[in-house]
């Protein structure tokens, strides 16, 4: 059977590399490679090509446990990288289109991922951010949370149709299961479970705040999704978390705000055409 050439790959080549890099070199680089993290200047040479502490830096970045990586471990696995990739470019892998377009895009995104990081640097979040937006949260927060089942119905309507069954006594979830649009509310008995008012629609969240536990809204409430009637069966008060144990959460998402706000200037300043 004849064997298919597999295209090659940035991707599948990384997966073989750590094979390669637990091979043994030579004892006299590592002798050379003492006190480099006291070092800015070049470590190693391999084939005239310099490996200086930036680059040993830089890779040891990539792995986890940084702290417990032996340098001269490391070294040997990152002049075994180096080998491999002067002999990629001896073969003229580096000029394939794919191969390009994969180096393209790495170097766009850690040169993307330093202007982030400069950025935060420059107009970090502070401590007084991240509470500031936690209270303003809590504010916000519905002090309640709502179990409630809902009738989705095309029209109105059949919205009050629905109703007029209801008030002569039919179950909820029997209509639910017979008249819903909601295929999944329908195996369900329209049952939704507990849920925050910041997850409903609006005007269901506002409807179900003013309903006594047992009762369903009078009238269909219209949403993208349909024509609505909602059964509140129960509601119970929020415990909000801790400031200590959200702060982490807050403080990225006000990271990723500031990122965001500042994607979005620089699209407006671009000029940006399709070809």
């Amino acid at each position: 059977m004849r064997k298919t050439s597999r295209p090659f790959s940035l991707q599948w080549a990384t997966k073989m590399i750590p094979v390669v890099i637990s091979c043994t070199l030579s004892t006299q680089v590592w002798a050379q490679s003492t006190n480099i993290e006291q070092s800015d200047s070049t470590i190693v040479k391999i084939n005239g090509a310099p490996l200086t502490q930036a680059s040993l830096i830089a890779y040891k970045k990539t792995k986890p446990n940084q702290q417990l990586l032996d340098n001269n471990q490391l070294l040997k696995e990152l002049v075994n990288l180096e080998l491999l990739s002067q002999d990629a470019r001896k073969l003229g892998i580096d000029k394939t289109r794919d191969i390009v377009a994969e180096i393209d895009m790495q170097n766009r995104s850690v040169l993307a991922r330093a202007r982030v990081a400069k950025l935060l640097r420059e107009n970090p979040v502070t401590d007084d951010d991240v509470r500031e937006a936690y209270e303003q949260r809590l504010a916000e927060m519905s002090r309640y949370e709502y179990k409630i089942s809902h009738i989705v119905t095309r029209n109105k309507s059949d919205g009050r149709q629905v109703i007029a069954s209801l008030k002569r006594g039919q179950e909820f979830a029997e209509l639910a299961e017979t008249k819903s649009t909601d295929l999944s509310g329908r195996r369900s008995g329209g049952s939704l479970g507990w849920l925050n008012p910041t997850q409903m629609p609006p005007p269901i969240a506002e409807a179900v705040k003013s309903l006594s536990k047992g009762k369903y809204t009078r009238t269909p409430i219209e949403t993208p999704f349909g024509w609505h009637v909602v059964l509140l069966e129960d509601r119970r008060e929020l415990n909000p978390p801790s400031f200590e144990n959200v702060k982490s959460q807050v403080r990225s998402v006000l990271e990723n705000n500031k990122i965001a706000s500042y994607i979005d200037s620089l699209r407006k300043r671009a000029k940006i055409t399709k070809e």
